[in-house]
């Protein structure tokens, strides 16, 4: 099974997402016929390969096609009947899902995977992302606005919490000039930041959560942000390791 990874300073991290999100991906890769790796749960050094050959939303089927010579295209595959997982995409991006694997019987050489549960997204992080504590103080300034005590940050963008009564200068898209960044006491130019995603947070409707993404960072500013948030999220990372082997 598939488990969402929660650590954000983690290489990989695994988001569920629905099957209409995912159709993209389908679509773009049954127009491709790209690959999809194959196998079952426990038995992961035994793999097939298929190419995508279409995708149906309304039924959550993947039509497939074996990858192989000619022997392995027209034999019904030991997988058939089974619930396998799959992955498609290599890389930085990467889907998986699982389901049940079945052979056409009037359309020979050819599957359908029935897509079960979730679709996962794995994307790799390119930088560390810094949660702010009682030693790690972030604010960030938005001119206008105020200055707000940041959740976390990382080299790509920022996040805070806001009343909901100023959703209106914080819709997903708006773009902020001119903003400054705080971590640990160093300040940050940020020339341009727009407003990615905006959420409901805590149990109630009286708070939300903002995130921010950076833009127009120079060169300069962009290589010490990492390195700062980069050093310090390790270090909380190593505290947290040696924190749980103490209670262990």
């Amino acid at each position: 099974m598939f488990v969402m990874e929660k650590d954000p300073n983690k290489k990989h991290y695994f988001e569920p997402i629905s099957l209409n999100d995912a159709k993209a991906a389908f679509d773009k890769a049954s127009a491709q016929k790209d690959y999809i790796v194959v196998w079952v749960e426990g038995q992961n050094e035994e793999i097939e390969t298929y190419s995508i050959q279409s995708f149906n939303l309304a039924s959550q089927t993947l039509e497939l096609k074996p990858v192989g010579n000619l022997i392995s295209r027209l034999a019904i595959s030991k997988f058939s009947g089974k619930k396998i997982y799959f992955r498609l995409g290599s890389g930085k991006l990467q889907y998986f899902a699982g389901g049940v694997l079945q052979h056409q019987s009037d359309k020979l050489g050819y599957y359908n995977l029935k897509i079960e549960g979730s679709v996962f997204k794995s994307q790799q992080r390119s930088n560390f992302r810094l949660s702010a504590s009682k030693l790690i103080k972030i604010r960030f300034g938005i001119p206008n606005e105020g200055t707000f005590q940041a959740l976390d940050v990382s080299a790509g963008g920022t996040s805070f919490i806001v009343s909901s009564d100023s959703k209106d200068h914080f819709e997903k898209g708006t773009v902020f000039e001119n903003c400054v960044l705080e971590v640990k006491g160093q300040t940050f130019t940020i020339p341009s930041c727009k407003v990615a995603g905006v959420w409901k947070f805590g149990t109630t409707e009286s708070q939300l959560k903002i995130g921010i993404s950076f833009g127009k960072l120079s060169d300069d500013t962009e290589n010490e942000l990492v390195k700062i948030i980069n050093s310090e999220a390790r270090t909380q990372m190593i505290m947290q390791q040696l924190s749980e082997k103490k209670k262990s």
